[in-house]
């Protein structure tokens, strides 16, 4: 797949994106639910660049799913939302599988966040974003989203395990919320492990194998030729009959 590569303008960088080697102490993340994601992709990774899609374990992370999403790069800059939790899209209000992460923000962040999401796929780097969730009452709640590289089933990073939560979000606020980007910290992943091609994976959050169309079944030979009744079947097909 080609690397995750927009115009020119989208490669710029950008006064709220902090990034760096290793970066611990530029990247805070104050959410327990995204800590608590992040260690555990930590721990899965163990030392390699990312872990595969398909080792992801929900059952690790129960208290994300609701506001957890997986990304999908499909070349250039078109990364589309895979899965997403049901409070996520209530939040947003809409059904978000398949939709681009862009259309969550701001038309003004979509820059910023083409940048990130190249750092992530890239890197691999991990992204820390504080955000700004606009309600249409022109309430504004801080929100905190994470985007952590996973591999495919192929190898290649080229999906986000992401998280996105919104602090003091009330009843009231009637979709749909759009997102503002206040920062973005990125931090390049450390490899410690050579990936190897034997690394076990597990069920996870697997992605679905395309069925198999069954074949037709194959003609079956009979030794002998036709039957005794099967020839005198196709005797009586066409039978001649005498004018007289």
């Amino acid at each position: 797949m080609a690397p995750y590569d927009g115009p020119e303008q989208d490669r710029q960088s950008d006064a709220r994106i902090n990034s760096g080697q290793g970066g611990a102490a530029a990247m805070v993340i104050s959410d327990p639910t995204l800590r608590e994601l992040s260690d555990y992709w930590e721990e899965l990774r163990n030392g390699r660049a990312a872990p595969y899609r398909s080792e992801i374990d929900p059952r690790h992370f129960e208290s994300a799913l609701e506001n957890m999403f997986i990304l999908e790069h499909l070349g250039g800059t078109n990364v589309r939302i895979r899965l997403a939790g049901m409070t996520l899209c209530e939040m947003m209000g809409m059904e978000l599988r398949g939709m681009s992460l862009r259309a969550l923000m701001r038309m003004n962040d979509r820059v910023a966040l083409d940048t990130s999401l190249g750092q992530v796929f890239g890197g691999p780097s991990i992204a820390h974003l504080e955000l700004d969730a606009h309600a249409p009452s022109g309430d504004v709640r801080a929100a905190e989203m994470i985007l952590l590289p996973l591999r495919s089933d192929f190898g290649e990073v080229s999906r986000i395990l992401g998280c996105l939560q919104v602090k003091d979000r009330r009843d009231s606020d009637v979709p749909p919320l759009r997102l503002s980007i206040r920062t973005s910290s990125i931090r390049s992943v450390e490899v410690t492990v050579a990936q190897q091609p034997g690394t076990p994976r597990g069920p996870g959050f697997a992605e679905p194998k395309p069925g198999f169309v069954h074949a037709v079944a194959p003609l079956r030979a009979i030794e002998g030729g036709a039957s005794k009744r099967s020839r005198e079947r196709r005797r009586d097909h066409l039978r001649l009959v005498d004018p007289d």
